[in-house]
């Protein structure tokens, strides 16, 4: 049962999805949906205090940050869930600001 999802960015959205269907389509969007889970999971199981998290886009990446904040994470590494993101569509300011904050840990 998942608590929450991520975001997708909505490719497969009109597609009609059923209990074990197995198209191509419909594993691209379940693969999507459960990366969250399994980020957490991960999380957790290994104990990460920091990690580096690369998504095929940046629309990934948004979402992907959006649901560790959902879940309580917080700008900077201020806890469990804390993230930020690097990608281009960031102002140059802010990313450098993150990819310090990931360094002070």
């Amino acid at each position: 049962n998942l608590r929450q999802h991520v975001q997708t960015d909505g490719m497969h959205k009109k597609d009609h999805f059923k209990p074990g269907n197995r198209s191509r389509e419909c594993l691209s969007e379940a693969v999507k949906t459960l990366k969250g889970e399994y980020l957490v999971r991960a999380i957790d199981e290994h104990k990460m205090d920091q990690a580096i998290i690369f998504c095929r886009t940046k629309l990934d990446c948004d979402n992907v940050e959006q649901y560790l904040l959902k879940l309580g994470g917080g700008k900077g590494m201020v806890n469990k869930y804390s993230c930020v993101c690097l990608h281009g569509d960031r102002r140059p300011q802010e990313r450098k600001a993150n990819l310090q904050a990931f360094k002070d840990g």
